[in-house]
């Protein structure tokens, strides 16, 4: 008997028998797939049922649920963050003094405009004159004159509620401004002599409306100096 077969207490028959099970074992385990011995805890969470978070609202991220009052103070927290109004179509942005006054003076050239416009569309009789008109035909004029204004005046709503929105239409409501001023001016100019009245006449227009550009373009321009348009980069 060799010194390994007294150390292990077998004999080299026994030996290639035990190595021959273990061949085949290891052939069963490549022909069948690895056999795996699964702990107590593992058959346990095998044993259970199929859990998805995400089916019931409790994923990975949270509550995965509509939630209002959360949409709501994300909604509150991007704005804030992002610099822009409150609600859809605010009618009192926050309180920061440009927007006051760019509210305050376009709102005065818009009720000043409209007060003339409606008294121009009711009562012409009382205007006719001051144009050198008359007659029917001269209150027709008038209250064209006064429907004219209406329209001109329709774009200072919406820059009166809110002007760091509607900034582009800010710019329209000044344009139409100057293109009055000009042209109010080229018909003075371009009146023959002994037309006093209606030089007078169109002379408080001219007034008006430089006094109402030079008030709301500074108003417009303080207000793009307070909150300026950030940059696309």
């Amino acid at each position: 008997m060799s010194k390994k077969a007294k150390r292990s207490g077998k004999s080299k028959a026994q030996r290639a028998a035990r190595e021959a099970q273990r061949n085949v074992r290891a052939l069963a385990r490549e022909k069948d797939g690895a056999v795996w011995h699964r702990s107590s805890e593992e058959a346990t969470l095998d044993a259970k049922p199929c859990y998805n978070g995400f089916a019931c609202g409790h994923g990975a991220h949270g509550d995965a649920k509509y939630n209002r009052t959360r949409e709501q103070r994300a909604w509150k927290r991007q704005l804030r963050q992002e610099g822009a109004l409150r609600g859809p179509f605010p009618l009192f942005e926050r309180a920061d003094l440009p927007a006051i006054v760019a509210r305050v003076a376009v709102a005065i050239v818009f009720v000043l405009n409209v007060q003339c416009a409606l008294q121009f569309v009711f009562w012409p009789a009382s205007f006719a004159g001051a144009y050198e008109l008359s007659g029917t035909a001269g209150e027709a004029a008038v209250r064209g004159l006064g429907v004219a204004f209406l329209m001109w005046n329709a774009t200072y709503p919406a820059v009166i509620a809110s002007p760091r929105r509607f900034r582009a239409l800010y710019v329209v409501v000044l344009v139409q401004q100057a293109i009055g001023l000009v042209g109010e001016s080229a018909i003075l100019l371009g009146l023959p002599a002994g037309h006093d009245v209606l030089a007078a006449s169109i002379l408080r227009f001219i007034a008006f409306d430089a006094a109402g550009l030079i008030v709301m373009a500074a108003a417009f321009a303080w207000l793009l100096k307070a909150h300026p348009r950030p940059s696309a980069g």
